[in-house]
């Protein structure tokens, strides 16, 4: 067993960094190259330097619906108080698993974490931050003192992964291994030759310099494409993304990269559905992937309901969006609109902590399919979307960085928004670097010729020919 080691001590001015704040910075370029300027909140939203959510977060605002059908499963809380237990008997995996409980990103982040009676309740917000940071390295000094070498390594990054960009530190796996990214197996799995021979280069530099900047062509790198159309995904490929699904439960990611390599919608969707059954039996297994099974599942298929609940109830935002989804359009439910409102509320608050576009981990889990939604519900009908509007203030969230979405047709109603806005003079840009991606590789302006939203972006393609709206 090794010696405890020392904990760097965390400068003082972070925790002004962390300190919930409703966003206040107006939404400027779109996200084309990328870009993650903080959207301006709803006028309705009240500008704060509370940590209290938002009233729509409560339990008492989205009473339970008994109705809802249970899904026979272990409860996350249940393996968490598991893990938990070995850990402190000396089992390193046991030790690693809580660490990813607290990591900040991904689907075991905040799952099966105790925080408190309130349900419905997002399994990590803003005010989480803090104490998870002190909880991962907890978890991750006690494996490395139990003799794992890597999470050694993982402790002594753990500081410095809150310094860098919000998407670095999620895409490069900053406290966990890089080799269980979906990304980067999907890099490894369809690039050769000199190509693989780079991306391991970059990941190499990335790992070995102290300063984080060298690591921006390997985060380029993760999402580098093939952007030819292919005819068909081969059966190999489509066995090998299967794996990379069940082995990382990131699933949307492999379906994004197949999308943004061209292979054929119809073999994408049908891997879709078969990873949403992968998903739906790590749910089952405690894992919080429910949300995103009901996500992928056909809509024909009758699990997708509970799924959705158990994922809402587990405080996944995408669980809870896909239950809003089903209250919406009385799907299996009695249909309810305001309660979908307040779902989609829980999944996508009208406020979040301006943090969350600097730097380090993500501040709170949110739907990107949430605040789309929220943006449709908001909008005026015809005429003009201004920028200091709700509508904008959504459309942004779901989309901050267009060309790495894992979903991007909500980045095509906030490029409708950009050319439907009031003259800025680069109208015609930020319409076209939102909807396409932004110049710079990896985005290259390709965004539209993802097979998923081809028409989608021939509607607007059509509505930018019809030239600017008068006046």
């Amino acid at each position: 067993m090794r010696p405890p080691r020392p904990r760097p001590q965390r400068p003082a001015s972070a925790s002004a960094v962390l300190a919930l704040v409703a966003v206040g910075v107006a939404y400027g370029a779109g996200c084309g190259d990328g870009a993650t300027t903080a959207p301006t909140p709803p006028p309705s939203v009240s500008s704060s330097n509370t940590a209290t959510p938002a009233a729509s977060t409560s339990a008492e605002a989205i009473p339970e619906d008994p109705a809802l059908p249970k899904l026979q499963r272990t409860a996350p809380a249940e393996l968490a108080r598991r893990d938990d237990a070995a850990c402190a008997s000396g089992e390193v995996q046991a030790c690693r698993a809580m660490a990813d409980r607290y990591r900040g990103y991904g689907a075991p982040a905040g799952c099966g974490v105790d925080r408190g009676p309130e349900r419905p309740r997002i399994k990590r917000i803003a005010q989480d931050t803090d104490h998870d940071a002190l909880r991962f390295q907890h978890y991750i000094d006690r494996a490395c003192e139990l003799g794992d070498d890597e999470a050694c390594s993982l402790a002594e990054r753990a500081e410095t992964s809150r310094n860098h960009p919000t998407h670095w530190a999620e895409d490069l796996r900053a406290r966990s291994r890089v080799e269980d990214s979906a990304l980067y197996r999907y890099q490894k799995l369809t690039r050769k030759g000199v190509g693989l021979a780079m991306l391991e280069e970059n990941r190499k530099q990335c790992r070995s310099s102290s300063h984080w900047w060298y690591c921006n062509d390997f985060v380029s790198a993760l999402y580098a494409r093939d952007a030819k159309p292919k005819s068909e995904l081969p059966a190999e490929l489509y066995a090998s993304m299967l794996t990379v699904c069940r082995e990382t439960l990131e699933c949307e990611e492999v379906a994004m990269m197949l999308d943004r390599s061209l292979y054929p919608l119809e073999a994408v969707t049908k891997l879709r559905h078969e990873m949403g059954g992968v998903l739906a039996e790590a749910c089952e297994q405690g894992s919080c992937s429910c949300g995103e099974a009901a996500s992928l599942l056909p809509e024909s298929d009758q699990r997708r309901l509970a799924l959705a609940a158990a994922g809402c109830d587990d405080g996944e935002a995408e669980g809870c969006y896909q239950l809003g989804r089903a209250y919406e359009e009385g799907r299996g439910v009695a249909k309810d609109e305001a309660r979908a409102r307040a779902l989609y509320e829980l999944a996508c608050p009208p406020t979040r902590p301006a943090a969350e576009w600097r730097d380090g981990p993500r501040q709170g889990e949110y739907a990107p399919r949430a605040c789309d939604r929220l943006a449709a519900l908001h909008e005026p009908g015809e005429g003009r979307v201004r920028s200091a509007s709700a509508p904008w203030y959504y459309a942004a969230s779901a989309c901050q960085r267009s060309g790495f979405e894992r979903d991007h047709a909500p980045c095509l109603r906030l490029a409708r928004y950009h050319w439907l806005t009031v003259d800025t003079g680069r109208n015609l840009e930020d319409t076209l670097d939102t909807a396409r991606g932004g110049q710079s590789f990896p985005a290259n302006r390709k965004e539209c010729l993802r097979p998923s939203v081809a028409e989608a972006c021939k509607e607007l393609d059509a509505l930018v020919a019809k030239g600017r709206p008068p006046k």
